[in-house]
């Protein structure tokens, strides 16, 4: 883990395209805690990227290309193109580039949908730096949670809805780290922002919002301890399970998978 994160990952950032690269990368990252991957990625942006000059220059260039294709990202139309556009620009250096994205994201809501389209064709390493980027921006902001009328900030609103729409999309990338740093949040500061993101980031990967445990009948909590399905059939949204299974079901591992005792499950299943 220590020779991939020192040698291998800054000297993706210098090589043409190469997947045998990142696939090998991946193949040992895979392995590691999802702690363990962060605190990589975090050293890559405040240290190594600082460290030679070859590298400072790709920030320079990751910084004006990108510029340039986020200006011309008005919507999800020819995604092949903007997914090609983007490789080009980001490979070997997706930390800079979801970087970028993710603050564009939190100013403009109008290119999220956008966005996720561009990024269907990274592989599993950059998807997973995409995931700590959310993550690293959460942790990292000065700005206030509540605009001046106590609601919810429209950086936070925007930040929620690219987070959900990339977990929604990419089921199999792991959302430990970000429901882990969500609920620690939660219990230290006791605010509801961060209750509000946890609900619209599960909501979405479910495909419906509008359920309420705490606001349940009786006669209604009998009907969902018999199945999300058979709830969602009685309210006629059957077809959103059906949509949406993939992310179903990587929320399902995640809190009730019964096959292990993995203590971070046990941990998040009790929170929520």
């Amino acid at each position: 883990m220590q020779l991939a994160s020192e040698v291998f990952v800054p000297a993706q950032a210098l090589v043409s395209t190469n997947f045998a690269i990142e696939t090998a990368i991946w193949a040992i990252f895979k392995h590691a805690d999802f702690n363990q991957r962060y605190s990589c990625y975090t050293t890559m942006l405040k240290l190594t990227y600082l460290s030679q000059p070859c590298l400072v220059a790709q920030q320079i260039n990751v910084h004006k290309k990108f510029s340039r294709w986020s200006q011309r990202l008005v919507d999800a139309n020819e995604t092949r193109i903007k997914c090609k556009q983007f490789m080009r620009i980001a490979y070997g250096n997706c930390l800079l580039a979801f970087d970028l994205m993710v603050t564009n994201a939190k100013a403009y809501d109008n290119q999220i949908e956008a966005q996720i389209a561009a990024i269907s064709i990274c592989q599993d390493l950059a998807l997973d730096q995409m995931a700590f980027m959310i993550v690293k921006h959460l942790a990292d902001t000065t700005e206030n949670a509540l605009d001046q009328n106590q609601n919810v900030a429209k950086w936070l609103i925007n930040l929620t809805e690219l987070a959900s729409q990339f977990f929604k999309k990419f089921s199999q990338v792991q959302i430990t780290g970000l429901l882990t740093f969500l609920i620690h949040k939660l219990r230290e500061e006791n605010t509801f922002v961060f209750a509000f993101m946890i609900h619209q980031i599960v909501a979405k990967m479910f495909g419906w919002s509008d359920l309420v445990v705490n606001q349940l009948l009786p006669d209604q909590l009998n009907v969902l301890a018999a199945g999300f399905a058979l709830m969602l059939q009685g309210k006629h949204q059957s077809q959103q399970l059906r949509q949406n299974k993939k992310s179903t079901e990587a929320l399902l591992a995640l809190f009730w998978d019964s096959d292990t005792n993995d203590h971070q499950k046990i941990g998040l299943r009790l929170m929520i």
